[in-house]
């Protein structure tokens, strides 16, 4: 491959593709994605997905989804939440 003028100035700033999975999955196995309907409560839009990992512990305050009446429920945790379904650990907006 031949290659004519001069080098693009942008050639310094070449790096690796981006791995969502490695940058936003720590625990595949216990993780899940779920599009939510929104709720401006929590700055959820509809059409946002959230990645819930089962396997971490939330702290104080951190969005968390229970289940209630056989439905997902975002909430804010609290040592009072008494079912938690797994812990929200990103959220990805649809553009």
């Amino acid at each position: 491959m031949r290659h004519t003028g001069f080098p693009s100035p942008a050639d310094d700033y070449i790096s690796q593709n981006l791995n969502l999975n490695e940058l936003i999955i720590k625990h595949p196995s216990a993780t899940y994605f779920l599009k939510f309907k929104g709720s401006p409560k929590f700055d959820v839009l509809t059409n946002d997905l959230l990645i819930i990992d089962k396997s971490i512990t939330p702290r104080a305050n951190q969005l968390i989804i229970t289940i209630k009446d056989n439905e997902f429920h975002l909430e804010k945790f609290s040592n009072k939440t008494p079912s938690i379904w797994g812990t929200v650990t990103n959220i990805i907006r649809h553009a």
